[in-house]
């Protein structure tokens, strides 16, 4: 999910991974339509209650390799939800990075999908 705060994104710190940030988010458990499992991954890394209706349909992307795999990227525009890091043993930060430096930090389909819907081309 893209956190926006214009012109700031949210991006949490990953313990030890190669990539070091990610945006919030994760996987969809089973009977979870990709909305709800947003909803409950934002609460369970950073304590955000969200409703589903706040969250607006950005991309979805098929995986290359795994055919079966699709993943949803949403747009929270209220950002004023209050928050907290609470999955320590994944994340041990999070920070409000300005959009054009947070594709630096980011990879795969989470920096296609930034650069995409918010850095015009000339960036």
């Amino acid at each position: 999910m893209v956190v926006y705060q214009p012109p700031k994104i949210l991006l949490l710190k990953k313990h030890g991974a190669k990539t070091k940030y990610s945006l919030v988010g994760g996987f969809v458990d089973e009977g979870e339509t990709p909305r709800e499992g947003l909803v409950r991954e934002a609460f369970e890394e950073v304590g955000m209650e969200i409703d589903t209706e706040e969250l607006y349909l950005l991309s979805k992307i098929r995986g290359k390799k795994d055919k079966n795999l699709v993943k949803y990227y949403y747009l929270l525009n209220n950002h004023n939800k209050p928050y907290e890091l609470k999955e320590v043993h994944k994340f041990y930060d999070f920070l409000w990075v300005d959009i054009k430096e947070a594709v630096k930090h980011l990879e795969g389909t989470d920096k296609a999908v930034v650069k995409l819907h918010f850095i015009d081309d000339d960036f």
